[in-house]
């Protein structure tokens, strides 16, 4: 078994992913804390960390599973669950580049998933 050292803390990894998927799809991302002096048209990204798991059999599964919230101006926009799955491939010699890369393709599978639900919940309010 490889050992797996991270070199931030989970929420930092899906924090800085988040702000990646998002510039990638043309947003404009400003981070804050929450009660930040936000204006109207901004939209609040927000959520929980529910699992982040990776495990080696015949080959790498990783799993990221997150909820989400879209918030402006006080009022909800969205809340839901996102999951991903992920894989590096046959697992040859357990190293830890393949349970990064496992994980990581897990966490881009779920932001995806939620870029997906954000365009669709900002056209319908446009």
């Amino acid at each position: 078994m490889a050992d797996v050292i991270p070199s931030n803390s989970v929420s930092d990894w899906v924090t800085r992913a988040v702000r990646a998927e998002l510039e990638s799809n043309g947003y404009s991302v400003i981070e804050g804390k929450q009660g930040d002096n936000v204006p109207s048209t901004s939209v609040i990204v927000s959520g929980e960390i529910l699992n982040v798991f990776c495990d080696m059999y015949m080959s790498y599964t990783g799993q990221v599973s997150l909820v989400i919230r879209l918030n402006r101006d006080g009022k909800e926009l969205l809340n839901r669950h996102y999951a991903g799955e992920g894989s590096a491939g046959l697992a040859i010699a357990a190293t830890s580049e393949s349970y990064s890369r496992s994980l990581a393709l897990a966490l881009q599978s779920a932001l995806q998933k939620f870029v997906s639900d954000l365009n669709k919940t900002l056209a319908a309010e446009n």
